[in-house]
């Protein structure tokens, strides 16, 4: 659907308006269908009364409707909150209960050169969602200095890039080296996985670019699923190598995919499916993550555990209730929050935190790993304070995934020498880290 805007002598404003009629499925199941389609046809009437000369009005979708005005902003939002209080009006008594009608509306400039209408419509539908996630009839205007609004705005552009991406093929996975440090009982190196995206220019982008969309459209659960089954196709072929537990893999996986019944069977189902041993894997989830879940959390992760994975809770120490939940969740692992990682040299009390979580972890039986180690003289400070392992850039860069396990041979014959603790002695890693 394209948007076509009159060409008008000496105008200079458009301005578009994102009608959402509030919660009417509520107005469906309570009162029937055929009361929602009455509300909606009343709605329409009430937009095309009102509309000033030259103004554009569609119903766009089941209950929402887009308004093009040839006016300033200003103007164009206070139509908006007489449409809102109009339709107010439309709310009525029906069989004994209240019927209530209100109207969530976002105003913005209108983007008369994006073509499609609903790139026209983009800002306009980000504050409409705003007005939504702000209690509902409302009118919210898009104002670029509004952070939530921008965010959102930029969410909803990406979301369709990423859409585009998964479809063509266009997300590829890459691999940090996580390495121990002296102190640590294991010698064997991980690799944490890492999800890219090939943009529509063909450059490599980093997940802060793609996954706050991800996370807000619910997308998270079929890229969790891309992660793990893309991971498998690419170990497999190297299933041999891999066999005599030299390294592992941790994948990470999001709470939204937590909250999703079916997906504990379907990681259960592809690594028993593999033919790859089940210690080459530890799965990632963050602790906020498995707090907000706990009940699903400690399923999931009790049966990973019997598979025989191993399980890490990711960006450990910012909850609230870090220490309770260690006791039912169980972890194997615990990554210290780079927070506390990165301010380890100038803060007395992030270096407590990162030296009372390991003292903590030991007495459990629980492998450490400090994130964003960015120079030596933090891997020396937090192997010192007894951290098992380093990860960051001061111990190794993303690589290819493809190109890491392209020389597997070399690693493998390059077996972690001891390491003196806080040194990074990285002359085996070299080969393979650029």
């Amino acid at each position: 659907m394209w948007l076509v805007v009159p060409a008008t002598r000496g105008l200079r404003h458009w301005t578009a308006l994102y009608i959402d009629l509030d919660r009417l499925h509520i107005i469906n199941d309570g009162f029937g269908m055929h009361v929602g389609d009455s509300v909606l046809g009343k709605l329409g009437e009430l937009i095309r009364l009102r509309l000033p000369p030259g103004a554009l009005a569609a119903r766009i979708s089941g209950d929402r409707f887009a308004v093009a005005l040839p006016t300033e902003l200003d103007t164009a939002a206070q139509f908006a909150e007489a449409l809102r209080e109009g339709a107010e009006q439309l709310g009525s008594s029906h069989e004994g209960s209240r019927l209530d009608v209100s109207l969530s509306l976002g105003v913005a400039p209108l983007d008369t050169e994006a073509g499609e209408l609903m790139h026209s419509l983009a800002a306009a539908e980000t504050a409409c969602k705003a007005a939504k996630d702000r209690g509902r009839n409302r009118v919210e205007v898009y104002e670029p200095g509004d952070a939530s609004l921008v965010r959102r705005f930029t969410d909803i552009k990406v979301l369709g890039q990423l859409r585009t991406a998964i479809d063509e093929g266009r997300l590829w996975l890459a691999a940090q080296l996580i390495l121990p440090f002296a102190g640590a009982e294991s010698q064997r190196p991980h690799f944490e996985l890492l999800l890219r995206m090939i943009d529509g220019d063909g450059n490599s982008v980093g997940p802060d670019r793609f996954l706050s969309a991800a996370n807000r459209y619910q997308l998270m659960p079929e890229i969790d699923r891309w992660v793990m089954n893309k991971a498998i196709e690419m170990l497999k072929p190297h299933a041999q190598l891999l066999a005599p537990h030299s390294m592992s893999f941790a994948i990470n996986f999001s709470g939204q995919s937590l909250k999703d019944e079916e997906f504990v069977d379907f990681v259960i189902e592809r690594i028993g499916s593999s033919g790859l041993d089940p210690a080459l894997f530890c799965f990632e989830l963050t602790e906020s993550a498995a707090i907000a879940n706990v009940a699903r959390a400690e399923t999931l992760m009790r049966k990973l555990r019997q598979l025989g994975c191993g399980v890490a809770l990711d960006d450990f120490g910012t909850g609230l209730s870090s220490l309770a939940y260690l006791r039912q969740l169980p972890v194997t692992m615990l990554k210290i929050d780079g927070s506390f990682v990165r301010d380890v040299l100038k803060d007395p009390r992030a270096e407590s935190m990162v030296g009372a979580i390991a003292q903590l972890a030991r007495s459990l039986s629980l492998t450490t790993v400090a994130e964003y180690v960015e120079t030596a003289e933090i891997a020396t400070r937090v192997a010192a304070l007894g951290v098992d392992y380093g990860q960051g850039y001061a111990i190794a860069k993303p690589r290819p995934l493809i190109d890491v396990l392209a020389e597997l041979p070399l690693l493998g014959a390059a077996a972690p020498a001891p390491r003196v603790a806080g040194e990074l002695a990285l002359e085996p890693a070299e080969k393979i880290v650029h």
